[in-house]
């Protein structure tokens, strides 16, 4: 990516691509990892504003705490296509407007919004392959339909990619199946991933109104409306899926 200079420093490093055109997914990276890393990352950046010139160890200091920001989105780019990326863009700016309703870390919700899908078009064998190396549980569902395991995998694969907040990765692990006792940042990632702009499905405009005026019902909702799909297709329920909705069952 290339940004715009700031007295000769790129404003990529300021956490800044140049472009808020979600086509060509460029687009503000504030907010993409955890709270000490953007409050560092902005005390740095007062520090190129304020300054005539920055120390040359200061630079390096700055682009050293960058880095793993445009790593992510780099492995991003490899491992997914067009279509899948702006998916999960969507994800992560209707993760950050479900998290300021709810008074939730904007920050989280996007990183585990942009990063829920990482693994979603990995081949079959190579989910497989990946799980048994990392010792991610393979049950029978997994097995007949191994693309259940690319959140899990997903996980394993954020964590690699230097993810270490272990809400975001929760988050990004239980997004499909569900999972009782979901925290609010997987909540908000569940959700998110079922209305994201880019969703088309009978009923998601309604939903997206229902989620707007009541998270917790249109988190049920969402749930329900999933349960319905895989039932209407004459497919068996995974217990996880059984257990979370029992548990928003008992929520009410």
């Amino acid at each position: 990516m290339q940004g715009g200079c700031f007295g000769g420093f790129p404003l990529i490093l300021a956490g800044w691509s140049g472009s808020s055109d979600p086509s060509k997914g460029r687009r503000p990276l504030k907010n993409k990892k955890n709270a000490s890393y953007v409050k560092k990352r902005e005390a740095f950046f007062l520090l190129v504003c304020c300054g005539r010139k920055i120390m040359p160890l200061c630079r390096r200091i700055l682009l050293v705490m960058l880095m793993p920001n445009n790593y992510i989105l780099e492995q991003l780019r490899k491992n997914l296509s067009d279509e899948l990326f702006c998916h999960c863009q969507g994800v992560e700016e209707t993760a950050a407007k479900l998290a300021l309703s709810l008074g939730y870390s904007e920050s989280k919700a996007r990183l585990a919004g942009l990063l829920h899908d990482c693994a979603r078009e990995w081949p079959h064998e190579k989910l497989l392959d990946f799980a048994r190396e990392h010792g991610i549980e393979i049950d029978p569902f997994a097995l007949r339909c191994p693309i259940l395991l690319h959140a899990p995998v997903g996980a394993a694969l954020a964590r690699a990619w230097g993810i270490n907040d272990g809400e975001v990765l929760a988050a990004i692990r239980n997004h499909t199946l569900g999972f009782p006792g979901m925290t609010v940042l997987e909540q908000i990632v569940y959700l998110a991933d079922k209305i994201e702009p880019g969703r088309i499905f009978s009923g998601v405009e309604e939903l997206r109104v229902l989620v707007a005026k009541d998270f917790k019902l249109g988190l049920n909702q969402a749930a329900a409306k999933s349960i319905a799909r895989v039932l209407h297709k004459n497919q068996s329920l995974h217990p996880l899926t059984v257990s979370f909705w029992n548990w928003l069952v008992e929520m009410r």
